[in-house]
């Protein structure tokens, strides 16, 4: 599991212990998950693909990943997937929409085909320029 605020992964399966205020909750993302986050903090009701993070936490070998981004009616607008298979990570959404990228978590990359490797902290930024991609980790 890694905190979504902090980044610090623990295993599962046991409880912990921590004090807490408003800004450091103990919100905890599973592995194997690609989570949709938007850009705007302004308003709820916005162009949600516009400048989309698609966050792909702990994503293990043989595992699949998928997600969906609504539009503004509630219908799918875009959908993502990840599937990782040894040391190949493949990456691929409906559409490339503006500002979109990937946000891998816990790995290293090492080569990345149909897209382009930007550093951001503790996470490795990819972004897409094909809406298929391959991304080659070093482990």
């Amino acid at each position: 599991w890694t905190h979504l605020l902090s980044g610090e992964v623990n295993d599962g399966g046991r409880w912990f212990k921590g004090e807490y205020d408003y800004f450091s909750l103990p919100l905890y993302v599973r592995e194997n998950t690609l989570l949709a986050l938007g850009a705007n903090e302004e308003r709820p009701d916005y162009d949600y693909v516009q400048d989309l993070s698609l966050h792909l936490y702990e994503l293990r070998d043989g595992g699949e990943a998928t997600t969906q981004v609504p539009d503004l009616k509630g219908e799918t607008r875009l959908t993502a997937t990840a599937k990782r298979s040894g040391k190949e990570i493949r990456l691929e959404v409906s559409e490339l929409t503006p500002g979109l990228k990937f946000v891998l978590h816990g790995v290293t990359v090492s080569k990345v085909l149909g897209g382009f490797v930007e550093a951001e902290g503790d996470a490795i930024t990819v972004i897409p320029t094909d809406p298929a991609m391959t991304v080659e980790i070093a482990e």
